[in-house]
């Protein structure tokens, strides 16, 4: 098992992990040479989505990459004018990472719904969200299809 805290929720089985990830696999919408470029990402521990996210409990943001001007920690800052967008010719195989560690309360969390904002063209369309426990060794939990289209995408039900 990886080290993972898992929890049976009816037949399904849930992951409780301190770093999650969404990692772009192959190229954005827009081609090859294009970029991944996100305004939001919200990551939620209700199904549905509701109540408010769990980015107030980021501890840290990293990414594979990042383009001169727009960071990390764009995506989480809570402005839909501002973008975290990956480096040139880096969009196939890259990584936005968040890590939940805390000094107060538990460092975990059950990640069962996202949300981002992508800017067009500029999303992979297989996405997946992973988790893991020492942010070395991941663990795909879900496959998200985002479409090519500027607006807020809700993922819900993951886990």
């Amino acid at each position: 098992m990886l080290g993972f805290d898992e929890m049976m929720m009816g037949a399904s089985m849930t992951t409780d992990a301190q770093y999650w990830r969404l990692f772009f696999s192959g190229a954005p919408y827009e081609g090859a040479s294009g970029y991944v470029e996100l305004f939001e990402v919200e990551f939620f521990t209700t199904a549905d989505a509701s109540g408010a996210n769990e980015n107030s409990s980021i501890y840290a943001i990293t990414a594979s990459s990042a383009y001169s001007g727009f960071p990390a920690s764009n995506a989480i800052d809570g402005n839909t004018s501002t973008t975290w967008s990956t480096a040139d010719n880096s969009a196939s195989n890259s990584w936005i990472a968040v890590d939940f560690n805390t000094l107060i309360g538990s460092p975990t969390r059950t990640i069962r719904a996202v949300a981002i904002y992508p800017k067009t063209t500029r999303i992979s369309p297989t996405t997946y969200l992973e988790a893991s426990t020492d942010n070395a060794t991941w663990l795909r939990v879900a496959t998200l299809s985002p479409a090519s289209t500027q607006v807020r995408q809700v993922f819900t039900n993951l886990q």
